[in-house]
C-alpha cells in the first residue's frame, strides 16, 4: 500500500496500517516510523538524522538499509519476506 499526503485519512491510514504485516520507509523519515510502531509493525528503513536509530532495532522491530542505495533496500525486502516467522511475530 501507498499513501499519499492528499489522500490522508486518520481513520483510513489506521485501517490500512492495521492490516499491513509490513511497514517500509523508503526515503529519509518523519513520523510514519511512529505510527507503523503504534501499530506494532515491523520497520525497514534507512539513517536520517539519527532519531530511528533509538526507535529501530536492527532484527528485533526492524531492519536498516543503506541510505540512497535501492538495491540494498530490495535485498532487504526480500529476505524479510522470505521470513515468514518474521512477518507473524507479533511485533
Amino acid at each position: 500500500m501507498f499513501f499519499h499526503r492528499e489522500t490522508w485519512d486518520t481513520y483510513e491510514l489506521a485501517r490500512m496500517m492495521g492490516s499491513s504485516s509490513l511497514f517500509v520507509m523508503p526515503g529519509l523519515g518523519g513520523l510514519g516510523l511512529n505510527s507503523a510502531m503504534a501499530c506494532g509493525l515491523p520497520i525497514i528503513c534507512t539513517q536520517a538524522d539519527g532519531t530511528e536509530l533509538d526507535l529501530v532495532k536492527e532484527g528485533k522491530n526492524g531492519w536498516f538499509f543503506q541510505n540512497g542505495n535501492y538495491h540494498d533496500l530490495a535485498r532487504v525486502i526480500m529476505k524479510v519476506l522470505a521470513e515468514d516467522e518474521v512477518l507473524n511475530r507479533g511485533w
